[in-house]
């Protein structure tokens, strides 16, 4: 019965561990791939950004109150 009984623990053990495996595997691939989003976003974020202190651009103030309905 004790030889049953180690195996078993040893099997259940030997699962758990490939369990883990396998989840820590998928943590990793997701992680990865939100790596690169941020990334990309970093930069387009840079791709568009204008300085703020030595813009030349000048806004004119405009207030859209109504949505157009065609005409």
């Amino acid at each position: 019965m004790g030889n049953v009984g180690f195996g078993t623990a040893v099997g259940i053990a030997f699962v758990t561990c490939t369990v883990a495996a396998v989840v820590v595997g998928w943590r990793l691939r997701s992680r990865m791939k939100w790596k690169r989003v941020v990334r990309g976003l970093r930069e387009l974020e840079e791709a568009c950004g204008t300085s703020v202190s030595g813009s030349k651009l000048k806004m004119l103030l405009a207030f859209v109150d109504k949505l157009p309905n065609g005409n």
